[in-house]
């Protein structure tokens, strides 16, 4: 299976500090399946290169929505089999990719898992707990439970959805699956915390 792990980013150096981003790259690098390839981009036009290897891409666009659509076209346009999502503010378990990736060999279209919220000092501050729960009924009670910083896309459903709309930012990832659950494509929520996801004044959700 030809695996694909998408960055972007854009004024990196203003929104995140050095040690948050050494620390995600340190998860990438270091996790248990070894055998892919980070797609890299810097939205912002500023030419920051950060992950060593990485298929790297300069080109300043208007927001993150296009920058993701942007490396998961060019990922599966180049043959991989599934991508996997980064946010280089937070890290991920060791094993991430080792336990998603049975299940898009088993056919689901979109993998996610519980996650851990964690504040500035790395200490856990909320364990979110939703793989007993029914994405579709969730979302229809306007509950989004995919933990988009931890998902992984089957090539499958990227060529076949509707890919992320900056009009609907900042729940653009929210609104995708919930066009993807009426086209009957499958979401996984995994048991394991694969995801510790950094809370600060920059998240996009603080923003907006």
């Amino acid at each position: 299976m030809k695996v694909a792990v998408i960055i972007f980013h854009k004024n990196i150096s203003t929104y995140y500090q050095p040690e948050w981003i050494k620390k995600c790259y340190d998860t990438i690098r270091n996790q248990e399946y070894q055998n892919f390839q980070v797609f890299e981009i810097d939205y912002g036009g500023t030419n920051n290169h950060t992950y060593e290897g990485s298929d790297f891409t300069n080109l300043a666009m208007d927001n993150h929505a296009l920058a993701h659509n942007y490396l998961l076209d060019k990922a599966f346009s180049e043959g991989y089999d599934c991508a996997f999502n980064v946010n280089v503010d937070d890290w991920y378990a060791l094993n991430r990719f080792n336990t998603m990736l049975p299940y898009i060999e088993q056919g689901y279209d979109v993998v996610s898992s519980n996650f851990y919220r964690v504040d500035r000092f790395e200490e856990v501050i909320q364990p979110l707990t939703f793989h007993t729960l029914n994405p579709i009924r969730e979302a229809n009670r306007g509950h989004n439970i995919i933990a988009h910083p931890v998902v992984c896309y089957a090539q499958k459903f990227w060529l076949n959805c509707d890919r992320l709309n900056p009009k609907e930012i900042p729940q653009d990832d929210f609104e995708l699956w919930k066009r993807s659950y009426k086209k009957g494509f499958r979401f996984i929520v995994l048991p394991q915390f694969l995801l510790f996801q950094r809370v600060h004044e920059n998240n996009i959700s603080k923003r907006k």
